[in-house]
């Protein structure tokens, strides 16, 4: 079993997911990035395309995005929009 994280994902209007997630997919400025549990912390642009939360091995939430901004700490990730 992967271990999990908390992942919030919003714009200034809507919290588009809140929870907990095994692998994170986001398309970052210079291409598509995979963070897991334990990632190291990071802060980066992303730009438009599709952010995949896997909440397990078979289950994936998609959001499509115009922009953002990524933001991991040891605690959580966070998807501004």
């Amino acid at each position: 079993m992967a271990h999990k994280f908390s992942v919030t994902i919003q714009d200034a209007n809507d919290v588009k997911f809140a929870g907990e997630c095994e692998l994170l997919v986001v398309p970052g400025a210079g291409g598509e990035m995979s963070i897991a549990a334990g990632h190291t912390r990071l802060m980066t642009p992303l730009r438009k395309g599709t952010v995949t939360v896997n909440t397990a091995a078979d289950k994936a939430t998609e959001i499509e995005i115009d922009k953002g901004f990524l933001w991991v700490t040891k605690e959580r990730v966070h998807v501004i929009l």
